[in-house]
């Protein structure tokens, strides 16, 4: 047996073969195989009200606050630079033994397929190498957790739906693809009877694994090292690839089951098994040949030990497999890096069961969690562009641990001043939370023109909402503000002199200090 290098791509649409992008097809979006027995239609909340906030003339100063209200003498708008100097900053999955009892139901239904619209031409980025991510440092002069060192754990709302698998809230699920350190991905490659394959395993792990791997890899900052390894050989599937129980590349509306997955990506492994060490995977990537058009891309996250996969006496609790959708329109490495955000942890943040393009209305260009790949003016017909708002936010960098919580500020006391570092720099405060209730919070960070926001149309300040009770695809992050397209895109970012009110607090962008943003935050 031999271990080889497992990368998968990035894809830029939703999950599972989201339909960020509009096909040729009726396409829908399959987040996982596995999904909550119920779910929660998403809250709605009055549009929230832009105001311009009048400028003052001194200089900037910003305190830390305890038990008092903190207040700010800031400078005029302007993006000048200034002087900065350095914020004080701080500094795996358990193995588990392959189960012997189940548990008491098996995860029988899947997320509801979605449709999209009309087909449409999209040209190639003016940049397509993956941009490096930049580091910088942040004019802080705050306590390095925004306030009292330990407030912060107000801001981490804990998962508050019934879906333990993938979801908004703290912590993540012991069972999902670990997040930091050197994580072992096992590619295999198959095809069927009825679509032998012509292609080398070679040409599709470089369609599918680097651009995923060199997003997800940039996105923590170096904490993740995705370690891919790929068992160059053609595995011949027993059956037809439509017997397996995928919706196939155009989605067609069937309803995969749980139990479907499993055995196709069980059946894989044996196959690989005689020639591939699985001890020590952390995760497996399937790559079917794309002739193979009944079947998708869905994530494998079971909530249970019991319903893993195994081999060599390892257990595996995530997965991706790769079907035949979105070769057509380049985007196999993003769906692979959603997928794997799946695999993390991570939600979907279009909205399920909803047509094209008004499923992309909660975060639309913002996360490759909603759309795959953002387009020009937030557009449906508009070009797409993966460098114009696809750096990870900074609650899902949170969530994985590759923001640290003493880049969290959590706004408690009011008004409160903060002061932004980019979201794609590595260093500085990463986002102002104001935690609203026990589940709800309101988030603000920092988007340049730095890394995968290299495009951006223009720079700002991004809010939006936090509802870990919601589950995957009904709105567990919402963008908030007014927008000129079809979904939020930078004409949503707060500009110097701008205030927003979102749930009666009102986030004011005091004024732009190089790259950095002085905000702040009044309470009702």
């Amino acid at each position: 047996k031999y271990a080889v290098a497992l990368v998968f791509l990035l894809v830029a649409s939703g999950c599972g073969g989201s339909s960020d992008t509009a096909m040729p097809a009726t396409t829908v979006a399959l987040t996982t195989t596995v999904a909550p027995t119920t779910t929660q239609a998403p809250t709605t909340t009055a549009a929230p009200t832009t105001t311009a906030v009048p400028t003052a003339t001194t200089t900037p100063a910003t305190t830390a606050a305890t038990t008092a209200a903190t207040t700010t003498s800031v400078a005029p708008t302007t993006t000048g630079t200034s002087t900065t100097t350095t914020a004080p900053t701080t500094t795996a999955a358990p193995t588990t033994a392959a189960p012997t009892t189940a548990p008491t139901a098996a995860p029988t239904t899947t997320v509801a397929p979605t449709t999209t619209g009309a087909p449409t031409t999209t040209v190639a980025p003016t940049t397509s190498t993956p941009p490096t991510t930049t580091t910088a440092v942040s004019a802080v002069s705050l306590d390095p957790a925004g306030y009292v060192f330990g407030e912060v754990e107000a801001c981490r709302l804990p998962n508050g739906s019934d879906d333990t698998q993938v979801h908004a809230g703290f912590p993540s699920s012991v069972y999902r693809m670990p997040s930091q350190g050197i994580v072992r991905v096992a590619v295999l490659f198959v095809d069927f009877p009825d679509a032998v394959s012509v292609q080398t395993t070679e040409e599709l792990f470089g369609t599918n694994v680097p651009w995923a791997e060199a997003y997800l890899e940039a996105m923590s900052f170096g904490d993740l090292d995705l370690q891919f390894e790929p068992l160059h050989t053609w595995l011949r599937m027993s059956e037809t690839h439509g017997a397996y129980g995928f919706s196939g590349a155009s989605q067609s509306g069937i309803i995969m089951t749980f139990e479907d997955h499993r055995a196709y990506i069980q059946k894989a492994v044996a196959l690989a098994d005689p020639d591939f060490d699985f001890e020590g995977i952390d995760s497996v990537l399937i790559i079917a040949d794309p002739k193979a058009d009944s079947m998708h891309s869905p994530a494998f996250v079971p909530d249970d030990p019991y319903w893993g996969v195994t081999a060599d006496g390892q257990l595996i609790t995530s997965g991706v497999t790769r079907g035949g959708d979105y070769y057509d329109l380049g985007q196999s490495g993003y769906t692979v890096a959603h997928e794997m955000g799946h695999t993390l942890g991570l939600s979907d943040l279009y909205e399920i069961g909803t047509p094209f393009p008004l499923l992309h209305r909660f975060v639309g260009n913002f996360g490759i969690m909603g759309l795959l790949v953002p387009r020009v003016g937030g557009l449906a017909l508009g070009q797409e562009d993966p460098l114009r708002g696809s750096e990870m936010l900074a609650w899902h960098r949170w969530q994985l641990g590759w923001v640290e919580s003493p880049q969290v500020a959590c706004v408690t006391t009011f008004p409160g001043s903060v002061l932004l570092s980019p979201v794609a720099n590595e260093t500085g405060i990463k986002a102002a939370i104001v935690p609203v209730n026990g589940t709800n919070a309101i988030v603000v960070e920092n988007r340049q023109q730095v890394g995968y926001d290299l495009n951006l149309a223009a720079e700002g300040v991004l809010v939006y909402t936090v509802d870990t009770t919601m589950f995957t695809g009904t709105g567990a992050i919402v963008v908030q503000g007014s927008f000129s397209g079809d979904w939020p895109d930078s004409s949503v970012l707060l500009q110097p002199g701008e205030t927003l009110t979102v749930e009666g607090y009102d986030v004011s962008v005091i004024s732009a200090l190089g790259e950095d943003y002085l905000l702040e935050i009044s309470a009702p």
